[in-house]
């Protein structure tokens, strides 16, 4: 069977494009060549966590692979068996070690063993999903998928210093049927978080202050805190609401030169946007959600947008995938997506 062609530059042309590819690769056994890489972006071809997927991909599968290289806009995966079992990864610089455990964990939720994962890099990066993200609002999803995913943050890594490390056991459970989430439920309770690590402790204080007023949050819900085991600088804040079918995670993180009541600022906006709709999953989530429930018993969710990315990702799944992913706008902060496979 000849390899199936991607164009990476399609739609939003990133590097969501390489990584499903890479795990829709290992689940189905099916060869790709991919070109174009990241051909949207300001530094097209592989950084070093675009670099460090496809190495841990080949890895967990003893693929063929040509063109895996920093830089390369062009590569070919053959994958083998998986293996699960113990693997550690090192990215290499802050990039998102989060990214690295999306490429490699459809596979490896697929198998009849349980897998340690490590990887080494960015805990806490602006521009991809945050560990908190994962541990608590990814991973109790994904379990309905037949996904259970047990995730420890070791070492925290921001950027650009990154040296974080995280660690996670994956293994296949039974799935519940379809996933139909359309509701939130109730809301259960609020709890807001301001981390520091090797910067003044006031700065998380402020930013605390400023979620209490604007949220009514209690002291006991919100809370100011200095990360000890951190390589470098870093901070941000996060809230999380905790709904009967749903948590949601919101970060904004700090930088030079910008208020702490600014970042705090952030944190809250993200939260009165997805409050304004009814639906249960977040634009973030939406995206990730799509590849487990199309491996898994198939389903529905409302989500508050479908974002370029999602859209281009779902294309890359039809290409390994006989699956029908469809979606219905409700209103402006309101679609239904429905997965048959």
């Amino acid at each position: 069977m000849s390899p199936i062609t991607i164009d990476g530059s399609q739609g939003e042309g990133g590097g969501q494009i390489l990584r499903s590819s890479l795990a829709l690769s290992l689940v189905t056994g099916k060869a790709f060549r991919i070109e174009n890489i990241r051909a949207k972006r300001d530094k097209p071809g592989l950084l070093r966590q675009h670099y460090a997927s496809a190495r841990a991909a080949e890895q967990i599968s003893n693929a063929k692979t040509q063109g895996i290289e920093l830089k390369s806009t062009a590569l070919e995966f053959a994958p083998g068996k998986i293996e699960a079992g113990n693997h550690s990864f090192v990215v290499g610089s802050a990039g998102s070690t989060a990214l690295v455990l999306q490429t490699i964990l459809p596979a490896l939720a697929q198998t009849s063993s349980e897998s340690s994962i490590q990887i080494t890099g960015g805990t806490h990066n602006p521009m991809s999903p945050p560990f908190d993200f994962v541990r608590d609002t990814f991973a109790p999803v994904v379990s309905h998928c037949g996904w259970d995913i047990q995730a420890t943050c070791n070492r925290y890594g921001f950027y650009p210093v990154g040296g974080g490390t995280v660690s996670y056991t994956i293994k296949k459970t039974n799935t519940n049927g379809p996933i139909n989430l359309l509701e939130r439920g109730p809301l259960l309770f609020r709890e807001a978080y301001a981390r520091v690590a090797n910067i003044p402790f006031n700065i998380a204080e402020r930013e605390i202050a400023y979620l209490r007023e604007k949220l009514e949050l209690s002291e006991e819900n919100a809370k100011a805190r200095t990360i000890e085991n951190a390589s470098g600088p870093g901070n941000f804040c996060m809230v999380q609401l905790h709904f009967e079918n749903i948590i949601e995670t919101f970060i904004a993180y700090g930088r030079t030169g910008v208020s702490s009541e600014r970042v705090a600022e952030a944190a809250v906006k993200q939260i009165k946007r997805y409050l304004k709709s009814n639906a249960p999953v977040g634009d973030y989530l939406a995206d990730q959600l799509l590849l487990p429930i199309c491996l898994g018993p198939g389903g529905s969710f409302r989500t508050t947008a479908i974002t370029p990315h999602f859209e281009t990702n779902a294309k890359i799944i039809k290409q390994f995938l006989d699956v029908d992913i469809s979606w219905e706008r409700e209103d402006r902060l309101s679609w239904v997506v429905n997965i048959e496979n």
